[in-house]
Parts: C-alpha cells; sequence; structure tokens
C-alpha cells in the first residue's frame, strides 16, 4: 500500500504530533508498505526547510505555506498525485480542509483527531467556534474513516452529528524496550539525586513544569532528599523552572535534563519513585503508559484524554489542573505509601502490556486502512 501522510509538521521539527507520524510510519514501512509524508516547509520558528527529505525509509515533501497566521489560519497545499490513501493528522487544520475539497473523490481519506477537543478561551475561543461550524466539521463527516485516541474525541464527534460506525478508538503505542529492566542508579550517578519524581514532555507552558517544583517546596522538610527531572525539548519553560528552583531554594533537587535518548528515557523512569504530569491538556499522554511499562504509579490532571486512561485510584492519582495542594498531597501519599504506589504501578503495568504495546496499535492501523481502500475502491 502507498500511503500519502499529510501532518502540519515533520522532521527535523519535534513533538507529539511528529513523532505519531514517525512511529507509525516506520512499523509500516516494516510490513511492505510506503509513507510519504507531505508537510509544511516553514518550521514553528519561521524557518524555511528543503522541499525534500527523508527519515530513514519515509520521504518527505515540503510545501511552503500560502498562509501561515497562527493555528487556525495555516493553510499549504500538497500535491498528491498517486497512492492508495491519504492519511490526515490533526485537527484543526485549514490544509486538511483543502486536502477534503481536492481529493476526497481520488482517494479514502483518514483523520487522526488529535484536537478536536482543545482547552482554549476568548479569541481562540471563538475561533475554533468557527472552524468547526464553517469548515472543520465538513472534513470530518467527509473523512472515510477517523482515529480517536479515547472516548473523549469519540464522544466530542458524536455530538457534532459525525457517524460513529466509521470512528474507530485506537490509542498511541509504545515499543517492547519501554518493557525492558534498565539501570536504575543513572539519575544519581549523573545528577545527584537519590529519590526523584519524574516529568517527561515538551518544557511548554501548557505543561505546567513549574507546577512540580511548587510542590516539592510545599513539602517543606519532610523529604528533604526528594528531587524533580525533567526531560524534553525546552519551549521556553526551561528558564522559569530554573528561576523558580533558585527562588525556592531548590536549585539542587531540580534537574533539567535537556532531550535524552530513549535507554536514558527508559533509565530515568526505572528509578523513579514516580512519574507525574502536571498539564493544562493532554489529547493522551503516552508518557503514562511508558511510566506504567516500568511499573511506576503515575499522577496526572483531569483534562483531555488523561482520565479515560488514568482510572484515579487504581491506575494512578488524578486531580484538578493548577491545584497545588492536591498535587502536594499525590505526592506526599506515593511517598508515604509504597507499597500502594507499587500495586498502582504493578497494576499499570498489566494495562500497558495488554493493551498498548505497539504490534497490537499497529495490526488494528493496517487493518482499518485495508477496510478503508477495500471499501473506498467497492463504492468508486
Amino acid at each position: 500500500m502507498k500511503i500519502n501522510w499529510v501532518a502540519p509538521h515533520f522532521y527535523p521539527e519535534t513533538g507529539g504530533v511528529e513523532t505519531h507520524v514517525k512511529q507509525i510510519s516506520n512499523q509500516l514501512i516494516e510490513r511492505g508498505h510506503e509513507v510519504l509524508v507531505h508537510t509544511s516547509a516553514q518550521t514553528v520558528n519561521k524557518k524555511t526547510l528543503h522541499p525534500t527529505g527523508e527519515l530513514g525509509d519515509i520521504k518527505i515533501k515540503r510545501y511552503e505555506p500560502s498562509l501561515n497566521r497562527g493555528f487556525y489560519l495555516c493553510l499549504w497545499k500538497p500535491d498528491i498525485r498517486e497512492g492508495d490513501l491519504v492519511a490526515m493528522e490533526g485537527y484543526p487544520s485549514l490544509t486538511n480542509d483543502y486536502v477534503r475539497r481536492k481529493y476526497s473523490t481520488d482517494f479514502p481519506l483518514v483523520i487522526y483527531a488529535q484536537g478536536v477537543v482543545l482547552p482554549v478561551t476568548g479569541f481562540a475561543a471563538l475561533a475554533k467556534r468557527i472552524y468547526d461550524a464553517t469548515s472543520g466539521v465538513k472534513t470530518l463527516k467527509k473523512a472515510n474513516r477517523i482515529i480517536a485516541m479515547t472516548e473523549l474525541e469519540k464522544n466530542w464527534c458524536r455530538e457534532k452529528g459525525i457517524d460513529i460506525k466509521k470512528i474507530s478508538i485506537i490509542p498511541n503505542g509504545v515499543f517492547d524496550e519501554a518493557f525492558n529492566k534498565y539501570d536504575t542508579q543513572i539519575a544519581k550517578e549523573k545528577y545527584g539525586l537519590d529519590d526523584y519524581m519524574l516529568f517527561i514532555g515538551r518544557m511548554y507552558h501548557e505543561k505546567s513544569p513549574t507546577h512540580l517544583v511548587r510542590a516539592l517546596a510545599s513539602l517543606h522538610d519532610d523529604f528533604k532528599e526528594l528531587g524533580v527531572i525533567f526531560i524534553g525539548p525546552d519551549q521556553g519553560e526551561a528558564a522559569k523552572v530554573k528561576a523558580v528552583s533558585k527562588e525556592l531554594g531548590l536549585e539542587k533537587r531540580v534537574v533539567y535534563a535537556g532531550q535524552v535518548s530513549e535507554k536514558e528515557k527508559y533509565e530515568l523512569l526505572a528509578g523513579c519513585k514516580f512519574f507525574a504530569l502536571p498539564s493544562q491538556h493532554e489529547s493522551q499522554g503516552i508518557v503514562f503508559v511508558e511510566a506504567w511499562a516500568q511499573k511506576k504509579a503515575v499522577i496526572g490532571t483531569k483534562v483531555g484524554g488523561v482520565p479515560y486512561i488514568i482510572e484515579d485510584g487504581e491506575t494512578g492519582l488524578l486531580y484538578n489542573h493548577g491545584d497545588l495542594e492536591s498535587l502536594t498531597k499525590h505526592i506526599k501519599f506515593f511517598l508515604e505509601n509504597p507499597d500502594r504506589a507499587k500495586a498502582i504501578g504493578e497494576k499499570g503495568f498489566e494495562i500497558a502490556s495488554r493493551e498498548w504495546r505497539w504490534k497490537n496499535v499497529i495490526d488494528r492501523i493496517e487493518k482499518l486502512y485495508n477496510e478503508c481502500v477495500a471499501e473506498f475502491k467497492k463504492k468508486a
């Protein structure tokens, strides 16, 4: 099968969408399929990339935007000439709307529905309502299949009158390597921390990394040895984390490790006390599953798709975003009840092993793609 994948940004850009496209593409290629990613030639930082490229066996075509005025007002026009299927990553996207108008009679269309539910306010909320009403929902209705990551996205589509029979819930996956045993002493050897909680994600204001520093300070002298390690690309918050750490006298207990290898990420997960992600929004939160793969208890916020992944009190602890008192209580609970934290991590491990391994996820995606192509040909 020849798959055209339309994504807002791709390599060398990094982030959740880019990783999602890369991981699925590589595994489909391993199964004998071809993948061509169509993406913007302009980076988030307004740099212009070469019009063609490769990432391993993934082919890349990049296009200059004809409109680039922010999240809802970005448009570039992919030139799709051959293939069996077009997959589109994310919502909202004027580019997806263009693909729907130009190619819906030529190729079956599959949309990954990340972004249909966003925590936006003010002008952004108005812009989304206008986009939903004028174009976005039309594109979803025209798609041959929709892939949602959680029930949250599926429920939103149902409320918009989209046929739920064409919606499949298929989450991200984790590789088998995530379940291996790793050295648990890397943090002590490299960063001087014996006991620490771990954060994995973009250092971006929406992820609220400073909340963990303030929660750590709220423990006062009860757990003097506990630290926090942040790993992930910096998008403006690393300096704030360092400033807050200095303000609170926690410089030696707060580490920003930057971007690390997959091996070091799993080593840090293996050695941490527990994992915490205080985000303002998460479509899914695959990092919680990676933590479960190392049998770690997790703390998350009641936002986006997170409550559809974490069962509060059973596979992790949830709290309302911004409630630092509750976050601090959850941290203290895991520290004071290590047996309970261990049991929570082990239950998460059972679920991750059964439902979230990439092989099982790709099986479902490949089956959906094949069905979609067969149905389209039959109708044609």
